[in-house]
């Protein structure tokens, strides 16, 4: 099973029960996939929570609209994509040129 690991609630959208988050592509990752949502929280335990993948959108960061960028993380567009570049430059990636999928997620219960 994937692990989706979160250091930050972005909008709260991990207590929804539908919600989104735009990772690099992954070939294996298919839509009713079941993955553990991992939220990391400083000095506390995290917190799991089991999701099915309902639906998968493969695109580049430039070509996600702005009100995807902005219910999946609180930004608008252009701060968002800084924030995935400098993520992803810490692993020697850079952003702007793979391709990410926009997943969007259910949770078990």
């Amino acid at each position: 099973m994937e692990q989706l690991k979160f250091i930050k609630n972005y909008n709260q959208k991990l207590f929804c029960d539908a919600f989104t988050t735009i990772r690099p592509f992954k070939r294996t990752r298919s839509v009713g996939d079941e993955v553990k949502i991992i939220l990391l929280r400083d000095g506390k335990g995290p917190i799991e929570m089991n999701a099915t993948i309902r639906h998968l959108h493969t695109t580049y960061l430039r070509d996600i609209p702005e009100y995807t960028f902005a219910t999946d993380t609180g930004m608008g567009k252009e701060l968002a994509i800084d924030l995935f570049c400098n993520i992803y430059k810490k692993y020697g990636v850079d952003a702007n040129s793979i391709q990410f999928q926009i997943i969007t997620l259910t949770h078990k219960r």
